[in-house]
């Protein structure tokens, strides 16, 4: 018969492991540059929908993308029988958020300026796009 492997030294990670935390706390602020503040709390954006048919009144937008519009992966899901695929798109970056015409040329309204091409979001912001009004804001990203 084979002999049996021989028991490893290593971790067994199948058992029960205590992690310190405090000693996790240190090595993190060590890390950090000196005289570096701490980060600030992250915003994320939010859309409320102040008018017109969509399937939810509030939207957090916490990913790289929103699509607005009526097609299956939209996250503002434009509902009737009118609504374009895609109406507008919604971008976030480190910088802010900014929102975008689409392919179908949908005409948006941004605090009831017609929007060429790209405009910036800013907190207090009123979009329109196809029928319905939201009203763009920033609030803390819970962690």
């Amino acid at each position: 018969a084979p002999a049996a492997p021989p028991p490893s030294k290593g971790v067994d990670l199948d058992k029960t492991m205590i992690l310190d935390t405090q000693k996790q706390r240190e090595l993190l602020q060590a890390k950090q540059p000196a005289g570096a503040a701490p980060k600030a709390a992250e915003k994320v954006g939010v859309l409320e929908v102040i008018s017109g048919q969509t399937d939810r009144n509030e939207y957090t937008l916490a990913g790289r993308l929103t699509i607005v519009g009526a097609q299956d992966t939209a996250t503002v899901k434009l509902t009737g029988w009118f609504a374009p695929k895609v109406a507008a798109l919604i971008s976030r970056r480190p910088d802010g958020y900014s929102i975008s015409t689409s392919e179908e040329g949908k005409k948006i309204l941004l605090n009831g300026v017609p929007l060429q091409g790209r405009g910036e979001l800013k907190d207090g912001d009123l979009i329109e796009v196809a029928g319905v009004k939201m009203s763009f804001y920033l609030k803390e990203q819970a962690r």
